[in-house]
């Protein structure tokens, strides 16, 4: 939605993916919970669709790397953001349960503050054109560190399928980061 969006500007761009994000959370919320097989050949599918759209329909185009310097009250603003966000979902997991927690927890705080602070610093093109490795990376990474933990967790305990889940996705983002060198415009 971002990349859509983006010629109607930072507020447009970034409004639009929120109210995605959050249409499709709502889905979730609404479908009966699917099993691990079906929610994965279903994410699949789903970043299949999302990197064509990216990369076929919307032409979303790498561009030169842009010299950028946050500022320390950027990178404090980032981080309290990012950080009440998961204070948030902490929150919403004791009022709410566990369902409510996960749907506040999945919010996209980093790839969010990421766009916007990019937005303004580099403009909405350049932002427009970290989408489709946001997107890759975000979605592949998290998903693989989420499976690897849910197989190992009950084998391994806590602290063990961490590590497990963790090393997995260093591997996972390796193959995500030589992708993205190499696949994408």
């Amino acid at each position: 939605a971002f990349a859509a969006l983006a010629r109607h500007g930072l507020g447009a761009a970034i409004g639009g993916a929120l109210a995605t994000w959050l249409a499709a959370q709502a889905l979730l919320l609404a479908l009966p919970a699917p099993t691990i097989g079906l929610g994965i050949a279903v994410w699949l599918a789903v970043l299949v669709l999302a990197y064509l759209a990216l990369e076929r329909w919307l032409r979303v185009r790498s561009q030169r790397r842009v010299a950028v310097r946050y500022t320390l009250a950027q990178l404090a603003g980032r981080a309290a953001f990012a950080g009440g966000i998961v204070a948030l979902a902490v929150v919403m997991t004791q009022v709410g349960g566990p369902v409510w927690g996960s749907v506040f927890a999945s919010f996209p705080a980093l790839y969010t503050s990421t766009l916007v602070l990019t937005g303004r610093s580099a403009g909405v093109g350049f932002a427009r054109s970290l989408t489709t490795s946001l997107m890759i990376s975000s979605l592949v990474n998290v998903v693989v560190f989420v499976v690897a933990f849910r197989f190992a967790v009950l084998e391994l305990g806590l602290l063990a399928a961490l590590a497990a889940a963790y090393l997995a996705s260093l591997v996972s983002a390796y193959g995500t980061y030589r992708f993205i060198k190499t696949r994408l415009s």
